[in-house]
């Protein structure tokens, strides 16, 4: 799997996954590195959306949209990490429901999940806590409507003991 990001840019390493704009010339590249990756790769690949906390200008498409015309082009699956779409649906104000109409829910294979935090008020995903009930909400709403074969809790940091984590 891979994020859909910015790692790159000019050749110089970014250090931190950073959201592409909402266009055609973003998917056009993206593409490009799909096809790129498949030459080298005989598995399938999975593509992950990530958090953002700015809104490009310039964009031709909502989010859904994107990471439609992105699924459809490469013939990917999605990793869909439930708590990027629930930071990002809570951060941009929509409907994290009509996003899920939107988007194409017969390629999701895979939910990631953490806990978030709130940081001058911009939730992020934190990798370092519990994760809230809402997430736990949407996972079960999204298994409800997709193929998902796996589910995969992510923590980084403030690891509790074993018992703690397992029963999370």
């Amino acid at each position: 799997s891979e994020h859909i990001a910015f790692i790159t840019s000019g050749g110089v390493e970014i250090g931190h996954l950073t959201p592409l704009p909402f266009t055609y010339e973003a998917i056009d590249a993206l593409c490009k590195n799909v096809e790129h990756m498949r030459r080298y790769l005989d598995i399938p690949i999975v593509l992950e959306n990530i958090t953002y906390t700015v809104d490009f200008p310039g964009a031709q498409m909502s989010e859904a949209q994107f990471l439609t015309e992105i699924l459809e082009r490469t013939d990917c699956g999605l990793l869909l990490d439930i708590t990027n779409l629930y930071v990002n649906s809570v951060n941009h104000k929509y409907d994290v429901k009509e996003f899920l109409r939107n988007i194409p829910t017969e390629r999701i294979v895979q939910l990631h999940f953490v806990g978030v935090e709130m940081k001058d008020g911009v939730m992020i995903d934190s990798h370092s806590q519990p994760t809230p009930p809402e997430i736990w909400q949407l996972m079960d709403h999204v298994l409800s409507i997709a193929p998902v074969k796996g589910v995969i809790l992510e923590r980084d940091e403030n690891i509790p003991d074993f018992k703690e984590l397992s029963l999370e």
